[in-house]
């Protein structure tokens, strides 16, 4: 797996997951993108990032070309931006009620269901509201916490 963490690559990355997705982004967003194969395999675009007290929330839009992207060290990469360089506490993916690949993957993640959005959708379909703190991230099974709990299980064992 390779990553692409470069600032300058960003609109090229937006403008590939808009393509696969069906959306626009707006200029200031930020992309990262995970290769595999030497092929672009997945994006995850954040938008609409606001600071708050309590550290901030940031939109997070996946694309893909194939579901085989999602790693636990890509899905690692991705949430790093978010939860560690931007000092964010959550999280949140608004999804296509109709994208149960979608929803089963952030669901696998560690998002929670927060909601629905009616006649949200492009096609007027609804979207479900998700959302991940950053505590639950760090000891779900993602996260680097939770890695760590399990080696020293492993080691009292």
């Amino acid at each position: 797996m390779k990553v692409i963490a470069n600032p300058k690559y960003s609109q090229y990355l937006s403008a590939w997951a808009a393509k696969r997705i069906g959306n626009t982004f707006p200029p200031d967003a930020q992309a990262l993108g995970v290769f595999r194969d030497d092929k672009l395999a997945a994006v995850a675009v954040f938008t609409d990032y606001m600071k708050t007290a309590a550290g901030g929330n940031i939109m997070i839009h996946f694309a893909a070309e194939t579901p085989r992207w999602a790693t636990r060290e890509a899905i690692r990469f991705f949430l790093a931006y978010p939860f560690k360089q931007l000092g964010c506490n959550r999280v949140t993916a608004t999804i296509a009620k109709t994208n149960r690949r979608s929803r089963k993957l952030v669901y696998g993640i560690g998002f929670r269901l927060e909601g629905k959005l009616r006649n949200a959708a492009p096609n007027g379909k609804d979207m479900m509201i998700y959302g991940l703190l950053k505590t639950e991230f760090e000891t779900g099974r993602f996260g680097e916490r939770h890695g760590k709990e399990q080696k020293r299980a492993t080691a009292a064992a």
